[in-house]
């Protein structure tokens, strides 16, 4: 899809931002001994603090305890630049309801009651001035499984969705907070969140669809200044796994 900031259809409009990576590989293994859980199943999911910006939470993962003086181990893989992480926790999917911070990627739930508070929906910064955004979801790969090569037509299977690029077009405006964002996910190397957000439709009462991936910036370059005295820039990004729509509502 494509868009630019001045499309506008019955009020609508979109907007991209950049914000930390969530955190991913999130394990849950649960013990008897070692804590003050009762026996039930725990669901947990797990944000990254980075810049004193929380992230999107990881997938959920849940798990089944015994007794009265159960503990779960946690693990997740390190979230760069995090000097926290918020783990939550609930006792039904996708209603976590209490969190404990940790700095380290790995957490023992022993039980202890936490502070009151749910996963975010939104995070990051939004990328000011944009003009136009292919904004494109993988490709599959598909791969020759043909079993004689000479005289045959070609099989092919789907095998692995390719990263995807693509290259964005903004008018740079210094200081802008979302493109700061972006120099300094370029000038890292860092792997960063992008979030495009739709707003509501006519039957929408809550929230517009949402895109979420998680990109690198594999440049970002000031292309041109024209004779309206505007400074052009242009994004170029490398998506890697999966691009996760959610349904607004």
């Amino acid at each position: 899809m494509a868009y630019t900031n001045s499309q506008a259809v019955a009020g609508r409009s979109w907007s991209l931002s950049i914000g930390p990576q969530a955190p991913v590989g999130l394990s849950a293994t649960g013990s008897g001994t070692g804590g003050t859980l009762a026996a039930a199943t725990y669901y947990y999911k797990v944000t990254a603090i980075v810049s004193g910006t929380e992230s999107l939470a990881s997938a959920e993962v849940n798990v089944t305890t015994t007794g009265s003086t159960s503990s779960v181990a946690l693990a997740w893989a390190a979230v760069a630049g995090a000097a926290s992480y918020k783990i939550y926790r609930g006792t039904s999917a996708g209603a976590e309801s209490v969190y404990q911070t940790n700095a380290t990627n790995t957490f023992t739930d022993t039980g202890a009651a936490g502070t009151a508070g749910t996963p975010p929906t939104s995070s990051g910064t939004l990328i000011g001035e944009i003009q136009e955004l292919p904004f494109e979801r993988p490709e599959w790969q598909f791969d020759d499984t043909t079993n004689l090569q000479s005289g045959d037509d070609e099989e092919i299977l789907p095998t692995i969705r390719k990263g995807t690029e693509f290259t964005l077009k903004v008018n740079y405006v210094s200081g802008d907070a979302g493109q700061t964002a972006v120099e300094s996910a370029y000038a890292n190397a860092t792997l960063n969140t992008f979030t495009l957000q739709a707003t509501k439709s006519p039957t929408q009462t809550v929230s517009g669809d949402k895109w979420v991936v998680n990109a690198y910036v594999l440049a970002f370059n000031l292309d041109a200044i024209s004779a309206a005295k505007h400074v052009t820039g242009s994004i170029k990004v490398k998506t890697t796994g999966p691009c996760v729509k959610t349904l607004g509502s």
